[in-house]
């Protein structure tokens, strides 16, 4: 373990060394290249002009160095002169306890925790109305039949025999279909189902109505529907809406 002396002694002979190279003076009575050169054309001439390191100063190494005095460390030798170290080490100093206070003053305060907050959405579930089914088209007429004349024979028809018609009483016209049940509430608890079958798919496509929160606002539509088809003779309508919510009726 070398002592406190000696490493002082040794940092200053480093600056001093330092300070001797950066301070050395330059010869500036050699010229070399000019025109009054005893060069013959073709020659190539071998002067004594120093090279392009001849003058450059050195510069200090942009490093970690070390106060051999107290041990502080510094990010870089303009930082340990600007704090007053006049001879520094670019080694840390044998058995001693490196300081790195010089630091403490970048340390920055923890970061303020972010409260999380639930965002709460609201309920997103529409009624169900289904579409009225669209109005079948009207058949196209069919164009009347052409009237072919018949040419008159020269032989007057024999007048035409007179047949009694005895006047049948028509049939009465068929009493129209009953109207397609509608499920009560209890039945729609019991066997109600979300939508399911072609056109109706999804996760819960199938599945029992009973206990859903909606349930009051699916039952309401369910007969607002049956109502609206019954009424206007669309019984295949109203059966259909039965079974694609597997209703047995």
């Amino acid at each position: 373990m070398y002592s406190a002396d000696f490493l002082k002694k040794f940092a200053q002979l480093q600056q001093q060394q330092v300070n001797q190279a950066a301070t050395a003076p330059t010869d500036s009575t050699v010229t070399a290249g000019e025109s009054s050169d005893p060069v013959e054309p073709g020659v190539k001439m071998v002067g004594s002009r120093p090279s392009a390191y001849a003058n450059a100063q050195p510069s200090p190494v942009q490093t970690t160095v070390y106060d051999p005095m107290t041990g502080k460390a510094y990010p870089n030798p303009g930082v340990a002169t600007s704090e007053g170290v006049a001879n520094f080490s670019y080694q840390i100093p044998s058995g001693m306890t490196v300081d790195w206070s010089y630091w403490d003053r970048f340390a920055q305060p923890e970061p303020t925790p972010v409260t999380a907050t639930e965002t709460v959405v609201a309920d997103q579930t529409l009624p169900f109305n289904p579409p009225a089914p669209a109005p079948k088209p009207e058949p196209t007429p069919r164009p009347a039949p052409p009237v072919v004349e018949q040419a008159a024979a020269v032989v007057q028809p024999a007048p035409p025999v007179v047949h009694q018609r005895v006047q049948a009483s028509a049939p009465p016209p068929p009493p129209p279909p009953p109207p397609v049940g509608i499920a009560s509430r209890a039945e729609w608890e019991n066997q109600g189902t979300y939508m399911h079958g072609a056109g109706h798919s999804g996760p819960n496509s199938g599945k029992s109505l009973k206990g859903d929160r909606n349930n009051d606002n699916y039952y309401a539509n369910y007969v607002n529907s049956m109502n609206k088809a019954n009424s206007s003779g669309q019984f295949d309508y109203a059966r259909e809406i039965n079974r694609a919510h597997s209703l047995k009726r």
